[in-house]
């Protein structure tokens, strides 16, 4: 259990705190604190777990610098079928830095599947190189400094026959381009709708916020959802 693990973290209360260690959100958590005007201001280290159902659990743990998180905050998911671990990089509460995502589901034949995503935000806009493993397919991409999509973005796949595949959009500054999946050895090329972004979206917004959610408290702004500006199909 967490509070096994972490029984030596909080030994040294500073003078004016405290220590909580007790349900919290569904939960259970152990926490430092101090008291302004009837509210507790968290400062200090943090962890948290709670139970999901089908045997599986949550572990979150990080640092609070008044009532903010601050630092490196990882959380990790386990379950009979499944395994995930986040780590996101906060600044007085907004997300700036780097993140990390990564995932192993099992399929019917008892392999792993991978999802691995990776990228650096600047409050909650993600910016530069994208490089993630999507259900085993690879994939790569870039948002400018507004956090809109831009340059080409690829993901590598292979057919129901083993021959490789990939998918390409090319954007600018939020503005889709093109869309076209580039197949078989003679790369012949297929006009197709644009779906990388929802696909790097669906892992930020199912998974990632969904874990982040767990622990509210202290997190300010946005979190790595991926905008872009209308076609000119859904403009008209």
């Amino acid at each position: 259990m967490l509070f096994d693990k972490i029984k030596n973290w909080f030994h040294n209360v500073p003078d004016g705190y405290k220590r909580y260690s007790g349900k919290y959100h569904n939960g259970y958590a152990v926490y430092l604190y101090r008291e302004e005007e009837g509210e507790r201001i968290f400062h200090g280290p943090f962890s948290f777990e709670v139970m999901g159902g089908m045997g599986s659990s949550y572990e979150i743990k990080g640092q609070f610098e008044d009532n903010r998180k601050v630092g490196v905050w990882t959380f990790s998911h386990s379950s009979k079928t499944a395994g995930s671990t986040m780590e996101v990089t906060f600044e007085r509460g907004h997300c700036t830095g780097s993140f990390y995502y990564t995932e192993r589901k099992m399929n019917m034949s008892g392999n792993a599947i991978p999802t691995d995503v990776s990228f650096v935000m600047d409050d909650g806009r993600v910016q530069g190189e994208i490089n993630a493993v999507l259900d085993g397919r690879v994939f790569k991409g870039q948002c400018n400094d507004n956090g809109m999509p831009d340059g080409v973005w690829v993901l590598q796949h292979n057919d129901n026959e083993k021959r490789p595949q990939r998918d390409y959009e090319e954007w600018e500054d939020g503005h889709l381009l093109k869309s076209y999946l580039k197949s078989g050895d003679n790369g012949s090329v297929k006009e197709t709708e644009p779906h990388l972004r929802q696909l790097i979206n669906m892992v930020l917004d199912n998974d990632c916020l969904r874990i982040l959610n767990f622990v509210p408290r202290g997190s300010f702004g946005p979190f790595a959802h991926i905008p872009c500006h209308k076609s000119k199909k859904e403009e008209a």
